[in-house]
C-alpha cells in the first residue's frame, strides 16, 4: 500500500512538473481571447503557441476558436473558419456574439445554415445553439 502511495504521488509531481509556468503577460494575452482556459493547466507548448494565436493577426473569433482548441489538448493546429464562413454566421447573428462562439457552435451554425430552412428559423436555431 505504501508503494501505491508513493507512486501515486510520484506521478502526481511528475504530471505536475509537465505543466507550464506561463509568465502574467502570456496568460493575459491568451485569456482576452479565450477566458474559459485555465492557462495553468497548459503545458509549455501549448502556453507558446497559446500566446503565439493571441498575438497574431486573425480576427478575434478566429484567435478564439485556435487557443481553445490548443487547450483542448488534441493539437496546436485547429479547425479554422474562413472569413466568409464568418461573414456567413454574422449574417443570422452579431459579430460580438460570433467571437464568443466555440469552434464547435461555428461549425454547427454552419451546418444549420446550409439547410433549406428560412433565414429567421435559421436565425432562432443558431441564438438557441449559442444559449441567446
Amino acid at each position: 500500500m505504501k508503494r501505491l502511495v508513493a507512486a501515486l504521488l510520484i506521478s502526481g509531481v511528475t504530471a505536475g512538473a509537465a505543466l507550464a509556468d506561463a509568465t502574467p503577460e502570456q496568460a493575459s494575452a491568451i485569456n482576452q481571447y479565450a477566458p474559459g482556459v485555465d492557462v495553468s493547466m497548459l503545458n509549455d507548448d501549448q502556453v507558446e503557441a497559446a500566446f503565439a494565436a493571441a498575438n497574431g493577426t486573425d480576427s478575434d473569433a478566429e484567435k478564439r476558436t485556435q487557443i481553445e482548441f490548443i487547450a483542448s489538448g488534441e493539437g496546436t493546429e485547429p479547425m479554422t473558419f474562413s472569413e466568409e464562413q464568418i461573414a456567413l454566421i454574422e449574417e443570422y447573428v452579431s459579430p460580438e456574439e460570433v467571437a464568443k462562439m466555440t469552434g464547435q457552435q461555428m461549425g454547427n451554425a454552419l451546418s444549420i445554415i446550409s439547410t433549406s430552412e428560412n433565414h429567421n428559423q435559421k436565425a432562432a436555431r443558431i441564438k438557441a445553439l449559442i444559449g441567446n
